[in-house]
């Protein structure tokens, strides 16, 4: 893996597990709910696709689950400048300051190379699911530079259901 590639994997795991700049302090007792199992799930499918040609996918860094507290709200207002689905670009998740967010209350999944994630056996409850997509261009002429971001949907489930996302970014 090139350095570049393995500095953005790196820095999507450190926000798959800390917030950013937010002033709410992290209480367990707000996310409890997302240690429990149940019978929900979430799936979908993360990807960035720039002109009519190329489709990026979550495929190197998965997507990620958190419980939506009041930590975690100011975490995605800090990323997204929003709380219930935005785009965040790599130079914003480079340059914001990371607080620790648990790492028991973040849930990973794989994505395919088509970009899909599922998530099942959810308890009832409101959800944040995070995709980070990166790719990089550049060549011996030109400096690489790293394109790409972190998708984010906010999603309620209960009663055994199922959420089907789509997060998606044209270029």
């Amino acid at each position: 893996m090139k350095p570049l590639v393995k500095t953005y994997v790196a820095l999507s795991i450190a926000l798959a597990v800390a917030g950013c700049a937010t002033n709410a302090p992290f209480r367990s007792a707000d996310a409890d709910y997302f240690l429990s199992s149940g019978g929900n799930s979430i799936a979908g499918i993360a990807k960035m696709v720039v002109g009519d040609t190329r489709t990026y996918t979550c495929a190197l860094n998965g997507a990620i689950l958190m419980p939506v507290t009041n930590f975690t709200s100011a975490r995605m207002m800090a990323l997204f400048q929003a709380q219930n689905h935005g785009f965040a670009d790599a130079t914003t998740l480079e340059q914001l300051h990371d607080d620790n967010l648990p790492a028991k209350f973040v849930r990973h999944a794989s994505c395919d190379q088509n970009g899909r994630f599922a998530f099942g056996g959810i308890a009832d409850g409101q959800y944040y699911v995070q995709a980070d997509i990166f790719w990089i261009t550049g060549g011996p002429r030109r400096p690489n530079h790293v394109h790409g971001g972190s998708l984010m949907e906010m999603v309620r489930v209960s009663g055994s259901e199922h959420k089907e996302l789509e997060l998606l970014k044209e270029f």
